[in-house]
């Protein structure tokens, strides 16, 4: 439950989007001049997330007692932790939107539901409170790493201005340029959480054997 808690804090950070938009407009409008980006284009970045993870949910799901657990956590890390890496390169926004609202969400749900369905072979009498205690983290992980973004972002929480012209309001370059460095100091911590979960989640030995045994059996009725 501890390494499904920990593997969640990073998948929770799909919704930091709200936190960091401001940041990520900014840099990409005052500091690479990309006439792509808009104020209305940010809006699009979560709902293509969350359209993004459901794509593999059920194929996590489905794979988790094909292969072993570690290894589907272990691809779907990789696909958020390379993800995010190549974000923080991205001089352009539709290849930032590309790596952080289609690839990472994409990892997040293969892992999403491995920590959930083996704690649930671990504890079987109390499949809500096994749930409820790996979401947190999905819950968690915008609110802690939304600190940490803006400690590293605008550490002296200086406000966006608004320009005359369109009244949008934008970070000045000295809080805009710090973007790519945010992800990259986030992504450290985000590579210990997906180790911790990478290690620690693993299915209940007695409940294969017993699903070998139940699966046995059935093909013996069919014969």
């Amino acid at each position: 439950m501890a390494g499904g808690l920990a593997i969640h804090l990073f998948c929770g950070c799909l919704y930091l989007w709200g936190s960091i938009q401001n940041y990520v407009l900014s840099f990409y409008h005052n500091v690479e001049h990309d006439g792509a980006v808009t104020p209305e284009m940010v809006s699009l970045v979560l709902t293509l997330s969350i359209f993004s993870q459901s794509l593999t949910s059920y194929f996590g799901a489905w794979l988790y007692k094909r292969v072993h657990p570690r290894l589907v956590l272990m691809l779907g890390s990789a696909i958020m932790l390379a993800a995010m890496l190549a974000a923080s390169f991205c001089t352009s926004w539709w290849p930032f939107v590309f790596c952080y609202a289609v690839l990472y969400p994409l990892g997040i749900g293969i892992v999403y539901w491995v920590p959930i369905c083996c704690g649930w072979e671990w504890f079987p009498n109390k499949r809500g409170a096994v749930a409820g205690a790996v979401v947190a983290g999905y819950g968690l992980g915008a609110f802690f790493f939304g600190f940490l973004t803006t400690a590293i972002a605008n550490p002296h929480n200086i406000r966006p201005h608004s320009k005359k012209k369109d009244g949008d309001t934008y970070f000045p370059n000295e809080v805009a340029q710090n973007v790519p460095r945010m992800i990259r100091i986030s992504l450290c911590f985000w590579i210990v959480l997906c180790a911790i979960g990478i290690f620690s989640v693993q299915r209940n030995p007695v409940y294969v054997e017993e699903e070998k045994q139940r699966k046995r059996a059935e093909l013996l009725k069919k014969q």
